[in-house]
């Protein structure tokens, strides 16, 4: 069941992104008022929703690895001899484990990310969180610019959160690879679009395409498949 839906994930998410093509060109072409860019905008969130779900369902249904490791059965002794020893054992690993346990309390806790930081940020209200969660899903399953997610976010044929929300969200993206992103996508251009490296390049860093930075979008083409 997961590798259908992991199917089902992998052709709408191209799908998603020739869509997102077309709703530029409708929006360049005919007005963000037409009836066009509409029909392709409506079309467009169905797909992401649906590309949305499917990558969801394919790691829920992924089968999980069962624990294969035996529980040893405990051995009882009854002579004297095998006692004492329990016992001196018994104290050894009493004196291990609290030895452990003391190097644990010393060692650094792991520093948080500002990502994770800001997902646990209760100073600030839901809207700024769930502008970020929503722009996570967005950044690792479609492979988004900083700018596209932005965008994305404030749209009115998208999220709808209001613009400080979606500036604080993008801001505090710190686990996010643009570079990454931009690769993937030009991966996208290259094998389902059969583009050039010179097309690819100038959809990805263009402002009615994928509006990743020039460095981003160079960096992308340098490491395409040959």
């Amino acid at each position: 069941m997961s590798g259908f839906l992991s199917l089902v994930w992998f052709v709408t998410l191209i799908a998603f992104v020739v869509y997102w093509r077309k709703k530029k060109a409708a929006k360049r072409d005919f007005g963000p008022d037409s009836e066009e860019y509409r029909k392709v905008s409506t079309i467009k969130r169905v797909i992401g929703v649906v590309c949305v779900l499917a990558f969801i369902g394919a790691g829920a249904t992924a089968p999980k690895q069962e624990d294969t490791t035996a529980s040893k059965p405990a051995v009882s002794t009854t002579s004297s001899t095998s006692s004492s020893s329990s016992s001196s054992s018994s104290a050894s690993e009493k004196k291990a484990a609290s030895e452990e346990k003391a190097k644990k309390q010393e060692a650094p806790k792991k520093q948080l990310t500002l990502q994770q930081q800001a997902l646990k940020d209760t100073s600030v209200s839901n809207e700024y969180r769930n502008a970020l969660r929503s722009g996570i899903n967005y950044a690792t399953v479609m492979h988004m610019s900083k700018q596209g997610v932005y965008d994305q976010l404030i749209s009115e044929y998208g999220d709808h959160f209001q613009p400080e929300a979606a500036q604080w969200a993008v801001e505090h993206m710190s686990d996010i690879d643009w570079n990454k992103n931009a690769v993937e996508s030009a991966k996208t251009y290259q094998k389902e679009m059969a583009m050039s490296r010179a097309q690819i390049q100038q959809q990805l860093a263009s402002p009615y395409g994928d509006k990743f930075t020039e460095e981003e979008a160079q960096y992308a083409v340098d490491h395409l498949p040959q």
